[in-house]
């Protein structure tokens, strides 16, 4: 299994609906993204994200995208 830190994940601050916000991406994960008002937040917000979708592929049985 691998570890959240391992994938390539960016930060951009964005105007996202006229608000502004930092966004967190996962390059290797292009649906993976997350919105917050500090990066640091998008970082453990982005980090959950990619730690519970580990978790969901392991319970089916299923190969998760290498980083």
């Amino acid at each position: 299994m691998y570890k959240p830190e391992q994938y390539t994940i960016s930060v951009r601050f964005e105007e996202i609906e006229g608000e502004p916000c930092y966004v967190r991406r996962v390059d290797e994960l292009p649906d993976v993204m997350e919105f917050a008002d500090s990066a640091e937040e998008a970082r453990k917000l982005v980090l959950d994200t990619l730690s519970v979708a580990m978790q969901m592929y392991q319970a089916q049985n299923r190969a998760f995208p290498a980083p």
